[in-house]
């Protein structure tokens, strides 16, 4: 914070656009029932809102629309807003792609539905990339490997 700012100068640039996420096998309409007479209060809250929904739709969503937008400011600054509680290593795979010099990622931005982890952290199952993560959040189930 004692250095000297930098000025941001140049032409504005915006792009936004939502990219499809695949969400991993749903559970069924039997698995969500059994659910309401054997879960935890989480458990069955989840259950009840995915029987709506199939009720509703007759399936469980597939995707979710999940929003990135990028604004650039000349060449002094690119600011990258991802939706969800994305993972740091989102920031670091951005970093290494597009330049760390004026890159600047921001997570929770134009949608906030659940915790975005990072194919290493899925296939783990680490903090929050398993299924009560979702549930939580109301997600018809973890996301598919293809989540990266």
């Amino acid at each position: 914070m004692r250095k000297p700012l930098q000025p941001v100068t140049g032409n504005q640039q915006a792009a936004f656009q939502t990219v499809s996420l695949q969400f991993a096998e749903p559970l069924t309409r039997a698995q969500l029932t059994e659910r309401l007479n054997s879960g935890t209060a989480l458990l069955k809250r989840h259950a009840e809102a995915m029987l709506k929904v199939l009720d509703r739709d007759g399936h469980l969503p597939a995707t979710y629309p999940y929003p990135v937008q990028a604004w650039q400011f000349g060449h002094d600054l690119t600011l990258v807003a991802m939706g969800g509680e994305v993972v740091s290593e989102y920031a670091l795979r951005l970093k290494k792609e597009l330049g760390a010099g004026k890159l600047w990622i921001a997570g929770y931005c134009n949608d906030v539905f659940a915790y975005i982890p990072s194919k290493r952290i899925l296939d783990e199952c680490g903090y929050e990339a398993g299924v009560i993560s979702m549930e939580f959040h109301l997600q018809p189930g973890p996301w598919a490997p293809s989540v990266e």
